[in-house]
């Protein structure tokens, strides 16, 4: 149980705008797009990754090439998003400051950090439904639903809805645009699993201990995420009025969170089919669940394909 002073903090959540830049989301989504961009073309597809990586990179078929490709970009994104994140979601979501609170005594504040962390992680889930040959129903579903529900937890802030802070609080937390705290923690070692893959497809014994890591921490995150979320659906349960609690709670959209437990299932497979002892089989197996079963499963929340 968290202390006092934040279930305090938490029930007492102000309306308030969350930041200045609310309005000017767009204009930010669209610099995070053109930055994708030019990374893209004039770093990692102009050289980077051809230098980094040589045949190994070359050699891949046009799916897998824009796949590894999207794979640093997202997880680079997700790293950059934690860095400057997680000291405003921490404070917001569980200490006492608000969304106008300066950050670390700055000009700039809190809620700031949050909306252009927004945007750069919209950006990223817009970025691969526009840059990737072949995405997962599961994918393409989500990445539109989180940009949408995103979107909106920003939009409804500016005309100052009364359950709007609080909406855009409980974002951060589950919803992977919003800061998504735990989700940037487990994704991010996927990612890393996924081009180790493609860099080291020899090594079957290191192939199954990172496939095994990605499993457990993607497994336990989601069990941490679920804990958090409930405890803080319970502490401002009577605070969302009728519309709001209907729409967070229902049936479908505790459905749509399976794909978070997949993971672990998935990347289990892929392990268990790295462990045979003839190594090449092995091998066969694991990239056959890569390249064409984990195009329609998930990875991890959001689902990717590889």
């Amino acid at each position: 149980m968290l202390p006092d002073v934040q279930d305090h903090h938490i029930r007492k959540f102000p309306l308030t705008s969350i930041s200045v830049l609310s309005p000017y989301s767009g204009l930010i989504l669209s610099i995070v797009l053109l930055v994708f961009f030019l990374i893209k073309f004039y770093v990692l597809e102009g050289f980077l990754l051809q230098k980094m990586y040589g045949t190994k990179y070359t050699d891949l078929d046009e799916v897998n090439r824009r796949g590894f490709v999207n794979h640093h970009i997202a997880g680079a994104t997700k790293i950059v998003i934690f860095i400057i994140a997680v000291y405003p979601f921490g404070n917001v979501a569980f200490g006492t400051a608000r969304f106008h609170t300066p950050f670390i005594g700055s000009l700039v504040t809190m809620g700031d950090i949050l909306v252009i962390s927004a945007q750069m992680l919209i950006g990223m889930f817009l970025f691969e439904l526009i840059y990737r040959t072949k995405i997962s129903p599961i994918s393409m579903v989500h990445h539109i639903a989180s940009i949408l529900v995103g979107q909106a937890a920003i939009t409804i802030s500016i005309a100052m809805n009364p359950d709007s802070s609080i909406e855009f609080l409980l974002c951060t937390v589950w919803v992977s645009p919003l800061a998504g705290a735990f989700d940037i923690i487990s994704e991010f070692l996927p990612h890393l699993t996924i081009i180790l893959y493609r860099v080291y497809p020899d090594s079957h014994r290191f192939l199954k201990t990172i496939f095994r890591a990605a499993c457990l921490v993607t497994f336990f995150g989601t069990v941490a995420e679920t804990v958090v979320v409930m405890y803080l659906f319970g502490q401002l349960w009577s605070l969302l009025d009728v519309v709001l609690q209907n729409h967070d709670s229902n049936p479908p959209y505790c459905f749509l969170r399976y794909p978070v437990a997949w993971d672990a299932d998935f990347l289990s497979d892929v392990e268990k089919a790295g462990k045979n002892s003839s190594g090449a089989t092995g091998r066969r197996e694991a990239g056959e669940l890569i390249s064409s079963d984990y195009c329609n499963r998930s990875v991890t929340h959001p689902p990717y394909t590889v």
